[in-house]
């Protein structure tokens, strides 16, 4: 037929045995360098509660000791692409990958569980470092709970870490 793309005389091509991207490439070398078929969730768990448990230290000590509202949107800028860049690597280590929604969205979750835990820890350390108190640590817990302690400790700036650890974290785990 005119137009048809053929061997001289109508004989068809014949099909390729791989790709042509592929044709140089050592076989030996591209086993080992492929990407895993499936993320390791446990080992993206374990990396990521570890950065968690880094950034609510950061998160308590700024919170209660140092105090500095504009601190925690720092910390929340670290420790987000911290836990999301931990998650990512346990997830993948290091390879090439397809970014899959449960390893961002088990990164968002335990940056927001980093957000809580560092300010329960911000909640302890201003119980324990409360100046000139004739309580025993114990009252001072029973007579403040944390929920009531917290509530009124949110401003603008926190609403605004808490959103940027959990989207940095989210995101830092997509690369």
């Amino acid at each position: 037929m005119p137009g048809e793309v053929g061997r001289p005389g109508g004989a068809p091509t014949p099909p390729l045995d791989r790709a042509p991207g592929e044709r140089y490439r050592d076989p030996a070398t591209s086993a080992s360098m492929a990407p895993p078929a499936t993320a390791n969730r446990l080992l993206a768990f374990l990396f990521g509660l570890l950065a968690a448990f880094g950034t609510a230290a950061a998160w308590g000590a700024v919170a209660s000791i140092v105090d500095i509202e504009v601190g925690l949107l720092v910390v929340a800028a670290v420790g987000g692409l911290f836990i999301g860049a931990t998650v990512g690597w346990g997830a993948w280590s290091g390879h090439g990958h397809v970014p899959a929604r449960s390893v961002s969205a088990l990164a968002a979750v335990l940056g927001a569980v980093s957000w809580l835990a560092g300010s329960y820890l911000a909640y302890l350390l201003a119980k324990l470092l409360l100046p000139a108190s004739d309580l025993t640590f114990q009252q001072r817990l029973d007579a403040q709970p944390f929920l009531d302690w917290l509530t009124p400790q949110l401003s603008g700036f926190d609403y605004l870490s808490i959103v940027l650890l959990i989207v940095l974290a989210w995101r830092a785990a997509r690369r």
